[in-house]
């Protein structure tokens, strides 16, 4: 008789009955899989076929309800522990990104533990969870920020779900956050003449001191190709010569500097590929960013091939970059007024507005569909309804 392998191994709910050899009927229901792979099973006799199937489909309604836990006593704090190794054990495999795991690991920890920590997994309803994002938003945290806690949570307990440790996630079943759009900065032209000055000059101090490498020399052509391109600042400092071709006047996009932990469990510098598929793109370029490019092109170093890298040729850090830029706004007196990000979305909103295709403007910014973009622009295209009703004056 052949045996049964792992892959026909009974699934989650699935049952059995059969006749023992003093002529008793075992029922038998396989509820989960064990750490070491193999079926977690109950099991239970009775006098005739009759009980033991009244038995097995007992249990299976208790099993699909939720009512039946196989380990669920555990604590949230003990298996939010649990959860954070094996994300150090997955790393590599996650289909989540390691900046977003690492989010998710201080929002557990900060957030999450000291509010459910004592709490067994198989006693954590909805009701305690929507007390909880209740609770946050009466403090007046903002909608999108507790909408990422219930989010890390749901991931949380549906790991527990996989696991077997509780038979259903409880997230599911709570309130629906009312989520705002961000506000979309947009940096003003006269503010922006002024930020690009300041940048040239930060990276004309930085050459004549014979700094030609890192943040400050490269000041300038970074925020220039995030002005000219609307690229995202970790797919900039992610750039490399070999996605450049400039005598066709093109960027590739394809990978992302993101500042995460590492497969030791470090906070360092991660090279990985875009945000979502999406954002692999085409980018062309102005002739302006071009000419700039190919200056640089000109001294780099061929080793790693990174565009704007540091002086040992490796990517240039988020962080470090962003002390560079909070004090080029507070040298021109606009501390905290803009953020790097708005370069992007100052790049789209002028795209839209100018009434470049949508279609276009989407596929270079890499969002998912035009839809997304005029989503999420739609401010810059509400002057055209002024234009389209002036059409008809002159309709009498």
């Amino acid at each position: 008789m052949a045996h049964k392998s792992k892959n026909n191994r009974r699934s989650k709910g699935e049952g059995s009955i059969f006749a023992t050899k003093n002529g008793k009927f075992k029922a038998q229901l396989t509820i989960g899989i064990k750490e070491d792979g193999n079926p977690k099973k109950i099991t239970h006799t009775c006098d005739t076929k009759t009980e033991a199937k009244e038995w097995l489909r007992k249990k299976q309604i208790e099993l699909s309800t939720g009512e039946l836990t196989v380990k669920g006593d555990i604590t949230f704090q003990d298996y939010n522990g649990r959860w954070m190794h094996k994300n150090e054990k997955r790393r590599k495999a996650s289909t989540l990104k390691a900046r977003t795991l690492m989010e998710y690991e201080q929002v557990s920890s900060s957030v999450l533990v000291p509010y459910f920590g004592s709490i067994s997994l198989n006693k954590l309803d909805s009701g305690t969870i929507d007390v909880f994002l209740q609770n946050k938003l009466f403090e007046g945290l903002a909608p999108n920020t507790v909408d990422k806690y219930k989010k890390v949570l749901h991931v949380i307990l549906g790991q527990a779900v996989a696991e077997v440790i509780i038979n259903r996630n409880p997230v599911d079943y709570c309130m629906t956050i009312p989520l705002k759009e961000n506000d979309r900065t947009i940096i003003e032209n006269e503010d922006l003449s002024l930020i690009l000055n300041e940048a040239k000059s930060i990276s004309s101090n930085a050459g004549k001191h014979g700094r030609c490498y890192g943040q400050s020399f490269f000041c300038y052509p970074i925020l220039m190709t995030a002005s000219h391109t609307g690229m995202r600042i970790g797919e900039i400092f992610a750039l490399r010569w070999e996605n450049i071709d400039l005598d066709k006047r093109i960027i590739y996009v394809k990978e992302n500097v993101t500042e995460a932990k590492n497969e030791e469990g470090k906070i360092g510098l991660i090279c990985d590929t875009t945000k979502t598929t999406y954002s692999k793109r085409v980018i062309d370029i102005s002739d302006t960013l071009c000419e700039l490019l190919k200056g640089i092109r000109a001294f780099a170093s061929p080793e790693k091939g990174i565009v704007f890298a540091t002086k040992t040729q490796n990517y240039i850090a988020p962080s470090n970059f962003g002390r560079v830029w909070r004090k080029l706004l507070e040298d021109l007196g606009m501390k905290g007024k803009y953020k790097i990000h708005e370069f992007r979305h100052t790049h789209a909103t002028l795209l839209i507005a100018a009434r470049i295709n949508p279609v276009s403007v989407s596929k270079r910014l890499g969002h998912a569909s035009p839809q997304t973009t005029l989503n999420v622009y739609a401010h810059a295209i509400t002057a055209d309804g002024r234009r389209m009703a002036d059409l008809f004056n002159e309709v009498k």
